[in-house]
């Protein structure tokens, strides 16, 4: 889940794991796969299923 600074929540909690937006991204896991997601929750980049 990922709040603003008002404490409004922007991000639904959808994630196992999720690290601080760094550089306007961060680092979040689901399913085991690593993913980069944006502040409004788009992701930007998802590791692929082998």
């Amino acid at each position: 889940m990922f709040i603003d600074k008002q404490g409004n929540l922007v991000i639904a909690p959808q994630y196992e794991s999720a690290n601080i937006f760094k550089y306007g991204l961060a680092e979040a896991s689901k399913d085991i796969l690593m993913t980069y997601i944006n502040k409004v929750g788009k992701i930007i980049w998802q590791e692929m299923k082998l």
